[in-house]
């Protein structure tokens, strides 16, 4: 047996740089040994796998980023999805269709092979809502705006139809076979409201390519580590390796591995590795590989001709080393160096709660290994791209640690008795020097060496460094990270309420009744949000109304609408980047007034000739429409039917034969319809009167009128209708007519009044032969001499356009007219956009009016209206406008001119 020589080299590197999650380029190991050596054989291969470039492998944080983000790129690489992530590529076609061009087309591949789903698809941070069967979006808030087309990149796969038929330079030769592609049409929003950024970055939840398991014999999607790590060793786009270069057992051991369910602090399970991210063909091979292996744990040997993984877990030694194996001294490394020490592992990994972004699992540390290092805290980083599971980064966290705090390393020099060795082996070593018993090691290297032996390069393992309980996780952070508030997801108002009547309504002095809606809500919690818009519309309209903001209150009130009109009311509130919240609706009846009038009073009734004469008083309401005359033949109001509605505070009843008694009852109406309580209140108290004929005498005071002079044919005060009475030039006929000076209907100077041959008439003349007759008979109305105050002409001219506006007099607009009248009326309008103007109307050379008298700063709408007596004949008016200095703006603006008689 050879002397065993023991070099202890307590400042050497070594066992921590073969750490767990790495591809160890000093793992190739090989079964023979060819006329140009074992070094030059491992440099050919190094460089196939581009282990002998510089690593370019990006930061995680920045990869896991940019595998988000859509890009614009004329070059770009394509990429693998392996398990499921969110993903998103560059843009390779783009344009624009419709009038106005109302369409965008955009393509965006996502995949460079057929994939085994796309599933949600966001626009931004927003996902797009609900799919038809034509891809167009059917809830939220791009519902109506956008259409999703998802083509999985089958390798037949054909031309998106809808974008052939839609756009002229797409074809059917486009057929993108092979590539996994988003198509989106997107429509124009004129308010901005459904893109409120333009056109944002687009990423969809792609499940990924389908691998084959060597288990099975299917290819089949799945996130399984192994078989992940597997398709890209063999794959077109990867190390190209034959079935024959890769060692199944090793891949079947580590796909079981990776399908093994771990318990999770929750109550559940998960499975212990699994693989889900994308690979970046533009990668070396090397960089890619590295950071798949980091899912597992893994490592990835070249040994024998062949491809061997392992994932991350204790080994039972099959082999055992003594002694009698060596051939020369053997160095331990007892310890790992200081600058390598660490007893607390943090990093990131891909968050699926977090939009996938890059995200910190909670930290793992050893207390024991802290005091082994002097109490001080060493933390070391790990970046695990393909990981999505906040437990699973713990357990390979974990890991991490515990290999690494097995610091013996050991270069040993043995025998060919160790040629069946190979690296990523755990084997055991008895060496009685040291105390070994069967003290476990892996392999990180296995050289041939040029004298016939076998060099080894062990690091100290031990079963505990894989072992994981559930209750090792961490269920909550106890630091949470800050969730900002989103500019794209806006919460909405809540609360809504809606009301009308009485006391919303708006009644003016004269009585007029504005019918309003009360909207009051609860204000969206959301701190970006800047105002609430309101929007209504009559119920069974297509479109609502234009609404209005409303800025820093919780309340509003909807004007004008109309009374008895149902409207649909929504609301929705927008933040300070123009983003809304989803609308909030209900639903109202608008009221102007659903309170009852005051009831009419002192109703009293007098027989009159050929009917009744009733008389009462109103309440006081501004908004009274009238009164209801309600009769009835009997004292009984459930006979009585609707007369008349009538204004004032008088009635005549009139049409009834003489000696018919009528009782009656009244009540108020007011402008919205509402209806005041009877009067008289009783039912069986109403107020009575007899119709008179001709000859019956009326006492003035009955009817509150003043009695007419006594004289001998009315004594006591009573006129006698049946006689012609003259009293102060006025003539009361029996016939019924009252005449001033007009000896009958339209004969003479003066007036007459009254019923005459059957019909009622009036007439009005002057002893130049000039008057105005009403016939009764036929409803005609004559007219003799000159009829003052009749519109004869209109002459207008009016613009939209822009007009700038000199520190000279500018002619906004000019009407010119023959004036026929005596009068002309001028009405002028003018929006002031901007400047410091003042304005005039113009006749011919003649300044009629100069206004104001100062200048209109600012925005303003201008109106005015002036009289003008001109000469008849031809003339010109003008409204002109003058700047104050430089030059002010007029944008709409009409004149109008009227001749009046």
């Amino acid at each position: 047996m050879p002397e065993v020589g023991i070099a202890v080299l307590a400042s050497a590197g070594g066992g921590a740089l073969a750490g767990a999650l790495s591809l160890l380029p000093g793992t190739l190991a090989y079964s023979f040994v060819s006329a140009i050596g074992a070094a030059a054989i491992s440099a050919g291969l190094s460089s196939a796998l581009g282990l002998n470039k510089k690593p370019k492998l990006p930061k995680f944080t920045v990869e896991a980023q940019d595998r988000q983000q859509m890009i614009r790129s004329a070059v770009a690489t394509r990429q693998v999805v392996y398990g499921q992530c969110v993903t998103s590529g560059p843009i390779i076609y783009a344009t624009s269709t419709g009038t106005e061009n109302k369409f965008l087309h955009v393509v965006i591949p996502l995949a460079g092979h057929q994939v085994e789903e796309i599933g949600d698809v966001w626009f931004g941070d927003e996902k797009v809502g609900d799919l038809d069967a034509d891809g167009n979006v059917t809830s939220g808030r791009f519902s109506g705006w956008m259409r999703v087309r998802k083509n999985l990149g089958a390798p037949d796969q054909l031309a998106d139809s809808v974008l052939d038929s839609e756009v002229t330079d797409w074809t059917a030769d486009h057929r993108l076979r092979g590539i996994a592609y988003l198509y989106l049409r997107l429509k124009w929003d004129k308010e901005q409201k459904a893109y409120p950024y333009g056109l944002e970055n687009i990423k969809a939840l792609v499940k990924g390519k389908r691998v084959y398991d060597p288990r099975t014999g299917l290819t089949a999607w799945s996130d399984n580590w192994a078989l992940c790590v597997r398709d890209y060793v063999a794959g077109q786009h990867g190390l190209r390796a034959t079935a024959d270069e890769i060692d199944a057992d090793a891949l079947i051991a580590a796909a079981n591995l990776s399908d093994e369910l771990v318990a999770t602090p929750d109550g559940g399970t998960e499975r212990r590795y699994t693989c889900n991210g994308t690979v970046d063909l533009g990668v070396a091979p090397i960089d890619a590989l590295r950071g798949l292996l980091t899912a597992g744990a893994g490592k990835l040997i070249y040994s024998q001709g062949k491809y061997v993984l392992y994932g991350g877990q204790y080994l039972t030694p099959t082999v055992t080393l003594d002694e009698d194996d060596l051939r020369g001294p053997i160095v331990v490394r007892p310890r790992v160096p200081r600058q390598q020490l660490f007893n607390r592992v943090r990093g990131t990994y891909v968050d699926p709660e977090k939009y996938w972004q890059p995200s910190d699992f909670m930290p793992i540390t050893n207390g024991m290994y802290e005091l082994q290092d002097g109490g001080e805290q060493i933390t070391t980083d790990i970046e695990l791209p393909y990981t999505t599971s906040a437990y699973a980064a713990q357990r390979l966290a974990k890991i991490t640690l515990e290999r690494a705090r097995q610091g013996i390393t050991v270069s040993m020099p043995c025998k060919l008795t160790a040629f069946g060795v190979r690296a990523g082996d755990f084997i055991a070593l008895n060496i009685a020097q040291l105390g070994w018993a069967g003290k476990v090691f892996s392999v990180t290297t296995w050289r041939l060496s040029p004298d016939g032996g076998v060099d080894l390069e062990l690091k100290e393992e031990a079963a505990s460094a894989y072992a994981w309980a559930s209750g090792e996780a961490t269920v909550v952070d106890p630091a949470p990270d800050t969730l900002l508030p989103s500019l794209i997801q806006v919460p909405p108002p809540s609360g809504l309420i809606l009301d009308s009547g009485s006391d919303q309504a708006i009644i003016g002095a004269d009585g007029t009744v504005i019918p309003r809606i009360y909207v009051q809500w609860t204000a969206s919690p959301d701190a970006f949000v800047a105002n609430t818009e309101v929007q209504y519309k009559p119920i069974g309209a297509t479109e609502y109304l234009n609404g209005f903001l409303a800025f820093s209150t919780q309340s509003a009130y909807i004007e004008p609408v109309q009374d008895d009109t149902t409207y649909d009311v929504r609301i929705r509130a927008i933040n300070v980047a123009g983003v809304p919240s989803d609308w909030v609706a209900g639903t109202i009846a608008a009221t102007g007034k659903d309170t009852p009038p005051g009831d009419p009073s002192s109703l009293m009734a007098t027989g009159v000739v050929g009917g009744i004469r009733l008389v009462w008083t109103n309440a006081v309401d501004r908004d009274l429409a009238g009164i209801e005359v309600w009769e009835a033949d009997t004292n009984d109001r459930a006979t009585a039917a609707l007369v008349n509605t009538v204004a004032g505070r008088a009635y005549d009843r009139l049409g009834l034969t003489e000696g018919v008694t009528r009782y009656y009852w009244i009540r108020s109406v007011d402008r919205t319809g509402n209806l005041s309580g009877w009067h008289p209140a009783s039912a069986t108290a109403g107020v009575y009167a007899t119709a008179a004929g001709v000859g019956a005498t009326i006492d003035y005071e009955d009817i509150g009128g003043t009695k007419p002079p006594v004289d001998a044919d009315n004594t006591g005060g009573a006129l006698e209708l049946g006689q012609t009475v003259t009293s102060g030039g006025i003539t009361f006929n029996a016939g019924g007519a009252i005449k001033g000076g007009q000896t009958a209907f339209n004969v003479g100077t003066g007036w007459f009044l009254g019923y005459e041959g059957g019909h009622y008439k009036f007439s009005i003349g002057n002893p130049g032969g000039a008057y105005l007759a009403w016939d009764g008979s036929d409803g005609t109305l004559t007219v003799t001499g000159r009829l003052q105050g009749q519109l004869i002409q209109t002459q207008k001219s009016s613009a939209t356009s822009n007009l700038t506006i000199t520190t000279s007099w500018t002619v906004l607009q000019s009407v010119a007219i023959t004036t026929a009248g005596t009068k002309a009326v001028i009405d002028v309008s003018a929006y002031e956009s901007n400047g410091t103007l003042r304005f005039r109307i113009r006749r011919d050379l003649t300044v009629l009016t100069t206004w104001p008298v100062g200048n209109l700063i600012g925005s303003n709408w201008v109106t005015h209206r002036w009289e003008d007596n001109p000469p008849n004949g031809a003339h010109t008016y003008y409204f002109e406008a003058i700047q104050a200095s430089t030059t002010g703006q007029i944008q709409d603006r009409s004149l109008r001119v009227e001749d009046w008689r």
